[in-house]
């Protein structure tokens, strides 16, 4: 009952949104969550083409990571990537096998920092932070 009292009494302790990530690699800041998470989850989902979809689901807790992306393609091949990876964010491959990989740099004070080291398609990414 703590944890719920502190929600009505106090700041958020969550904060939900999204962002896209981009198709070069590097750093990408999301600012204006109002404190520093300690954990993050994140989803998310895309049609790539008109017979293929990715999807991600991950979760860092600043030490561990958890992490699933699939994607089937069903234009020609029926193929289907499935990764799991334990040092990502998230982690999906596009129909063409071009892998999408991104970590968490740092919690910032008013955000978190996504490192990408691989990006081959834009990404539609939801999450959910944590004090």
């Amino acid at each position: 009952m703590a944890a719920l009292s502190s929600l009505v009494a106090g700041a958020p302790a969550v904060q939900v949104g999204h962002f896209t990530t981009n198709t070069s690699t590097g750093t990408q800041a999301i600012t204006g969550i109002g404190f520093k998470p300690k954990w993050i989850m994140v989803v998310g989902a895309q049609d790539t083409a008109a017979s293929a979809l990715e999807c991600i689901c991950g979760y860092y807790d600043g030490t561990t990571y958890f992490t699933h992306g699939h994607t089937i393609n069903n234009a020609a091949t029926s193929v289907i990537y499935q990764s799991t990876n334990a040092a990502a964010l998230y982690q999906v491959y596009d129909v063409s096998a071009n892998n999408n990989v991104g970590t968490v740099s740092s919690f910032d004070a008013d955000g978190f920092t996504i490192n990408k080291t691989s990006a081959s398609n834009e990404l539609k990414v939801f999450y959910i932070v944590g004090r």
